[in-house]
């Protein structure tokens, strides 16, 4: 299942799901965000037998119907990956989500396009009806488009993450699908 659009800029974009084989593409695209310091939760380079051990865990979720995620491409470049994994047991219909775009292709509508195609993955193939995330509190790119997508904030956890030598809040926030 491969999705095609193009980005506001004209730019040809592919979303796909990931497979085994794309280890060193996926390792590539985290430390390229880790050597930015994007405001995401992991903030260490990692080896390829780290990425080997995620990759199967992804793999694993995927099939087991646990998670559902999308890889966003121009060209053969990864450029923005999306994921949705589902709650267990009585949070079943409750999807955590979670993107990140790479820093040349920011504020080209691509976050939005490909955080469409995730939720909508997570509604059909989860059975999610409530989706969660955080996002640090100085990261106004993120909270904009989680906004635009209908999310709401619910809380903050003061000082909950470092970042660039600071302790930084972290939002909470929801959307609801499901009917009231």
């Amino acid at each position: 299942m491969v999705q095609s659009f193009t980005s506001k800029s004209g730019r040809h974009i592919n979303l796909r799901p990931p497979k085994a084989s794309d280890v060193m593409i996926l390792q590539n695209y985290i430390n390229a965000l880790v050597a930015e310091d994007a405001p995401i939760l992991i903030n260490r380079q990692q080896t390829i037998s780290q990425e080997k051990e995620h990759v199967a865990n992804i793999m694993k979720a995927i099939k087991a119907g646990e998670r559902v995620q999308l890889l966003a491409f121009h060209g053969p470049k990864l450029i923005a990956n999306a994921q949705v994994v589902k709650g267990k047991y009585r949070m079943s219909h409750v999807g955590t989500f979670g993107i990140s775009v790479a820093k040349d292709y920011r504020d080209d509508g691509i976050g939005k396009k490909l955080a469409a195609a995730i939720i909508k993955l997570a509604i059909n193939n989860l059975k999610t009806k409530l989706f969660e995330l955080t996002v640090h509190d100085d990261n106004p790119r993120a909270l904009h488009l989680y906004e635009k997508l209908g999310f709401k904030k619910i809380g903050v956890l003061p000082k909950a993450t470092q970042y660039k030598q600071d302790l930084v809040d972290l939002v909470y926030m929801y959307r609801w699908i499901g009917k009231s």
